[in-house]
């Protein structure tokens, strides 16, 4: 008879401790969430305190881990950088036992990456890189401090070797993957498409047997740089016989029709820019020259979403340079042949209305 009463009353303990666990959790987390939401809304010292509030009263949830690491980001963003570091140092400190470390500490990272301050971000990946070098989020930690160096202007090769080094460590067969990542940073920079292509022929050199999709999207990089370095040079009349060249040499390549939208971006985004700046006759110059770029797409792919893609980027084109029908006339096209296109109802409700331009962001968005 003991015997049983005890295990009721344990049993009726237990399933106590479970409901107050529960509770506590939910409480936590309906804090977390205002917290966030009131940082979202800019309400800095509102989500201040309730993250201070969590810290204190669940020291031992993962939520508390959760709202130091949004506390680093509130302090940073009012300009509290003394406090963002203090807090930022007693995250690492307090919660160095909580596997969800490393993972906060790349948030904060990107946080810092959005906001543009490409050293802080650096200084977190490197933190993650060193403090914790045979996980696997140390691969992409220390290739996104690579990216930040490129985007500071700073010598890569040690980086480069570094990143090498801990995906042989780690049995890693992503370093393709990483690498590709890198040349894309620096290709998007006219100065250093050298640097691109000397990372896009390591790639394809080193790593086709082991990551083929990769290796192929590299091949395609390589005469993409040469064509970009003639635009950047004004070249102008080598870019269509490069791309005819490309379109020769890689028929048949998954990735073409993307890297020959691409490349037809490039004038599109300076053709933008001098409108923005109002050097009207070169934004008409670089327009004009991204149409038939995109015009080699809609004649090697004509049922592709990539030929949907270039009848749109040459549309918003034609309506910059004062040419509405042609607009309308590939804006018909998409309706016609691809109803279901992301931004098939606006372009419907430009046709019924006679609206102009109305997708004109969207275009400079896309990629």
């Amino acid at each position: 008879m003991f015997m049983w009463l005890l295990l009721l009353v344990t049993v009726f303990y237990a399933s106590l401790a479970c409901v107050v666990s529960e509770r506590c959790f939910a409480d936590a987390q309906s804090q977390l969430e205002r917290a966030e939401s009131y940082e979202k809304n800019g309400d800095y010292e509102q989500a201040e305190m309730l993250y201070q509030e969590i810290v204190a009263d669940y020291p031992d949830a993962d939520h508390a881990l959760l709202a130091q690491k949004n506390l680093v980001v509130v302090y940073y963003e009012t300009g509290r950088l003394i406090e963002s570091d203090q807090t930022f140092n007693r995250l690492r400190t307090e919660f160095s036992s909580n596997p969800e470390l490393p993972s906060a500490l790349a948030s904060i990272a990107r946080e810092y990456d959005l906001l543009k301050d490409f050293a802080e971000s650096e200084r977190v990946y490197r933190k993650i890189v060193n403090d914790y070098p045979n996980i696997s989020l140390a691969l992409r930690a220390q290739k996104e401090v690579a990216l930040m160096c490129i985007r500071q202007n700073k010598v890569l090769a040690h980086e480069l070797n570094k990143l090498i080094s801990l995906h042989q460590q780690q049995g890693s067969l992503d370093l393709a993957h990483a690498l590709f990542e890198i040349g894309q940073q620096y290709e998007e920079d006219p100065e250093k498409l050298n640097q691109a292509t000397d990372i896009y022929r390591r790639v394809v050199e080193a790593h086709s047997d082991l990551d083929g999709f990769y290796a192929g999207r590299a091949r395609l990089s390589i005469p993409k740089c040469k064509i970009l370095s003639y635009i950047k040079a004004g070249k102008h009349g080598e870019v269509l016989p490069a791309v005819d060249e490309m379109l020769e040499n890689f028929r048949g390549e998954e990735f073409l029709p993307e890297v020959i939208l691409d490349i037809g971006r490039r004038y599109r985004d300076k053709g933008f820019r001098c409108e923005q700046e109002g050097f009207d006759d070169e934004a008409e110059k670089f327009l004009g020259k991204a149409i038939p770029i995109w015009k080699r797409v809609i004649e090697e792919w004509p049922d592709t979403e990539d030929a949907a893609d270039a009848y749109f980027f040459s549309a918003v084109c034609y309506e910059s340079l004062g040419e509405q029908e042609m607009a309308r006339d590939h804006y018909k096209k998409i309706i016609a042949n691809w109803p279901k296109y992301r931004a098939a109802g606006k372009i419907q409700f430009m046709l019924e209305h006679g609206v102009k331009d109305v997708h004109l962001q969207e275009c400079r968005a896309a990629r």
